[in-house]
């Protein structure tokens, strides 16, 4: 958020108002006269943030519609390019690439990256372990099979211990769908394919 000349009014209108309240209300001994000089101070601290705040509040409703429509342009995009062959080929030699660079992607294409913290559970994990750690992993938080490689959930757990949203591993990501491999992940997720656009009910009541 840039800082804005309103801001400037409402911090200026606060010194001037706590200045009068010192000079005049601070250290009297009435009683009524006391709480008067805690009142305006709170007054004065009000004003000085008001402003922001409600500038806090306009840009983050924004940024979430920007987000919206960034999503549908993008969902547009794909669903053009996915009804053509070729533009499509393209598309997915490039998604490919660069997801076997930065990840080691081995292409389920079911993406299960933003519930894990970027830690890809298939290609970083023996078993591809997608909702935890398996039965095997140590006490240390090393892997069973390899002992000397941290377990991708004790990297995840701390990724998200780190950001303070521990509570977001309470979510269990839903089961892969075999049917999407080796198609494309970045296509299945904005056009409503993968995992990600299915709810699944695991609270053993009968609907």
């Amino acid at each position: 958020m840039k800082f804005k000349q309103i801001y400037l009014v409402g911090i200026s209108l606060c010194v001037f108002l706590l200045i009068m309240d010192f000079l005049y209300f601070f250290g009297e001994s009435s009683i009524g006269n006391g709480r008067f000089f805690y009142a305006l101070v709170i007054i004065s601290l009000s004003m000085a943030w008001l402003q922001f705040w409600l500038d806090f509040f306009k840009e983050g409703k924004k940024q979430k519609e920007i987000e919206e429509k960034f999503t549908e342009f993008v969902r547009a995009i794909v669903k053009f390019i996915s009804k053509r062959k070729i533009l499509f080929a393209i598309f997915g030699f490039f998604e490919r690439a660069f997801k076997k660079m930065t990840l080691g992607c081995r292409e389920c294409d079911d993406c299960a990256i933003f519930e894990t913290y970027y830690l890809c559970p298939e290609s970083k994990c023996p078993k591809g372990m997608r909702i935890g750690p398996c039965g095997g992993s140590r006490v240390d938080g090393r892997c069973e099979v390899f002992e000397k490689r941290y377990c991708l959930w004790e990297k995840v757990y701390w990724r998200a211990k780190n950001r303070k949203q521990l509570e977001k591993l309470e979510y269990i990501i839903n089961p892969r769908d075999w049917g999407l491999y080796e198609t494309s992940s970045w296509a299945n997720y904005f056009l409503s394919l993968d995992h990600s656009a299915k709810t699944i009910d695991i609270s053993g009541k009968d609907n």
